[in-house]
């Protein structure tokens, strides 16, 4: 659980330089996104989306993608979303607002689904 330990770590080193009243604006990729896939025909936009493991348990990612020509790797460690709340509640931050973006055209799978996972959250220190 070293990943768990360094997302805490990040949001409490964050927590401490925040002046009181002072804003984080976090945006992930979506706990869902990074804990399953879509199964089927990359043309159907109401395949099912599928969890093969758990969705509880972190686990870190690889995920590789092309467009026009150029090639992309992102790493990545997925997290349940209990692990950002958590973490951000631990270090005094307060939640303000939490969207769930999705791709905004309702023919593709990922309008079902969020992508992202975007917080603002608050110091409450004084």
């Amino acid at each position: 659980m070293a990943g768990r330990g360094l997302l805490r770590a990040a949001v409490t080193e964050i927590a401490r330089i925040l002046a009181a009243g002072g804003h984080l604006v976090l945006a992930i990729v979506h706990p869902i996104n990074s804990a399953g896939r879509f199964s089927g025909d990359k043309g159907d936009a109401g395949r099912p989306f599928v969890i093969g493991g758990s969705y509880l348990q972190p686990e870190r990612y690889v995920d590789t993608g092309t467009h026009d020509g150029l090639t992309v790797t992102f790493h990545g460690e997925h997290r349940p979303l209990e692990a950002y709340t958590e973490a951000l509640a631990d270090a005094g931050l307060l939640i303000e607002r939490l969207r769930e973006p999705t791709d905004p055209d309702p023919a593709q799978a990922w309008h079902r689904v969020p992508l992202f996972l975007d917080i603002l959250a608050t110091s409450r220190r004084r």
